[in-house]
């Protein structure tokens, strides 16, 4: 049987990007990334909404 979920879709950009992280070493990028993240999550905390993925 089918199961019908809504769900929803975000798609982020982090602006220069390219610019910023060829400046970076790479694992500077990675803490970069984990930072922007962990905002990106608190800023749903408190709500029904759960991020399963980032691709």
């Amino acid at each position: 049987m089918t199961e019908r979920k809504k769900i929803a879709l975000m798609f982020t950009d982090i602006a220069s990007f390219t610019n910023i992280s060829e400046k970076l070493t790479a694992p500077e990028v990675v803490e970069m990334l984990n930072t922007y993240f962990e905002e990106a999550n608190f800023a749903l905390k408190g709500t029904k909404i759960y991020v399963d993925k980032y691709i």
